[in-house]
């Protein structure tokens, strides 16, 4: 593919021209984003979206990225962790059963059994040791020397962020008044050397943190803004190292109000992507009749798990009992995944199809237990997306690779570089409230009892702003 740079007509209508003199208009909204950047920044931005350089031409970033990606376990579906998630839920199976531990405990679950292998980044301070005792299931990543220092802190990229509306959505998920949070996207500066080891406020910290009144309208502002500020931008910085490396990412409970706003942008992003693609490609339409976004009953699997444990270590056993049940699904997936025909709808369709054929192979158990959850499955594009700007972004992306590659050509490309990838998700408050029916397994398998400071945690949990997923099936 010849990559050489594109040229702007200030015309009327303006138009985007490729190296081959190829045209196609823009819209005075796309011109205004493309006169931000040097015509270099833009297609830097672009190709590390969009994959588009060949490999001749590719930059130390992108190159080191393909060998990490390439160190990726091969023939395996995949999903990224905050390993502070993980932390969490092994500090639960070691005694620290808190409702905030249990409920990682409970995302821990949920992509051990959904996913064949779960990606953390590699971090040493957190002595998780004991993943090496499940490597099938654990794999941390492994960058090149010195990479992590020079060049993966442009994850980090904020410019096309909008700070507000991640704002409103702390602040509707806390029960806060508008304007009572003011987020910095640059606190994490004040804690980490690198992403390479979160050797700040790690999960421990929060769980405390979470038992005082900091998050409350009448805890400490200062604290709360900051604490929020980092844990947003952890949320961003492994949502965009997860569409780097191809795979979906799914987030700790408490950040699952920035997580819905994460999926919200990516599942309109891989509407762009189909309704632009085939409208250049093909003759066939994108299917408009159906959501990127369905709501389907899930088991809770922790209070399956915890329902049949005795002691805390018999969690391992139980959970390789479900995640062999569900292995049918997860190596179907990702055959589909592999050969996808490029209509996403029906792709959803069929993955939901098969979470249907494993609950009902399974669902005595779930009737007794009575651990069905609303949970959700939506299919985005692993093209990094968390902002209105950033969407333009995308559509001005795809008309970049209209003047770069020959239309027939285009459609493959598409398929090839651009496989769908579906983001399962519980919200937090579903979560919670099934939680508060397994107290009696907690006391019974740790020999524990909650304290009120606990009960009144869960409520909180219980009661924050629920539904937020449910949007999505509106988008």
């Amino acid at each position: 593919m010849d990559n050489q740079n594109f040229t702007i007509s200030f015309t009327d209508p303006p138009k985007l021209i490729g190296p081959n003199g190829d045209s196609i208009e823009l819209t005075h909204d796309e011109l205004k984003l493309l006169s931000n950047y040097s015509t270099e920044e833009f297609q830097k931005t672009i190709n590390l979206r969009f994959n588009l350089n060949d490999e001749s031409k590719k930059s130390c970033f992108e190159i080191e990225f393909e060998k990490i990606r390439r160190d990726l376990p091969s023939d395996s579906l995949l999903v990224l962790l905050d390993t502070s998630t993980v932390a969490n839920a092994f500090d639960c199976l070691n005694g620290r059963v808190t409702p905030l531990n249990l409920l990682d405990l409970s995302v821990v679950t949920y992509a051990a059994i959904c996913f064949d292998k779960i990606i953390i980044q590699p971090n040493p301070k957190l002595a998780l040791g004991k993943i090496d005792n499940y490597s099938d299931i654990f794999f941390e990543i492994r960058y090149p020397e010195d990479f992590v220092k020079q060049q993966l802190w442009g994850l980090l990229d904020t410019s096309f962020i909008d700070v507000k509306e991640i704002e409103d959505k702390w602040c509707n998920f806390l029960h806060l008044a508008p304007n009572e949070i003011d987020l910095s996207l640059y606190a994490y500066d004040e804690y980490q050397d690198s992403p390479m080891a979160w050797n700040g406020i790690v999960a421990s910290h929060y769980s405390e943190f979470l038992n005082g009144l900091e998050l409350k309208r009448d805890g400490d502002k200062k604290i709360r803004n900051e604490f929020l500020s980092i844990q947003t931008m952890r949320a961003l910085f492994n949502d965009r190292l997860a569409n780097m490396l191809g795979i979906p990412y799914l987030s700790s409970s408490f950040k699952s109000s920035i997580h819905s706003l994460i999926l919200k942008y990516k599942v309109e992003t891989r509407h762009i992507l189909d309704r632009i693609i085939y409208s250049i490609s093909s003759s066939e339409n994108i299917e408009n009749d159906h959501s990127y976004c369905s709501q389907y009953s899930a088991p809770f699997l922790l209070g399956l798990i915890l329902e049949q444990m005795k002691e805390p270590y018999d969690y391992w056993e139980k959970l390789y009992y479900y995640r062999q049940k569900f292995s049918p699904l997860r190596k179907k997936i990702l055959q589909d995944r592999d050969n996808w025909s490029g209509k996403p709808t029906e792709y959803l369709a069929q993955y939901l199809k098969f979470i249907d054929e494993i609950n009902s192979g399974i669902s005595p158990e779930f009737d007794r237990s009575k651990n069905r959850i609303n949970a959700g499955a939506a299919i985005g594009s692993t093209i990094c997306t968390v902002s209105p700007v950033e969407l333009k972004l995308v559509g001005v992306g795809i008309k970049l690779l209209q003047v770069m590659i020959p239309t027939k050509q285009i459609h493959n490309f598409y398929l090839k570089h651009r496989k769908p990838a579906v983001y399962l998700f519980v919200e937090m408050a579903e979560e919670a409230r099934h939680l508060r029916m397994v107290e009696n397994h907690i006391s019974r398998i740790w020999g524990k009892t909650w304290s009120r400071e606990f009960h009144e945690q869960l409520k909180e949990f219980s009661d924050t702003s629920h539904h937020q997923f449910q949007k999505l099936r509106r988008v």
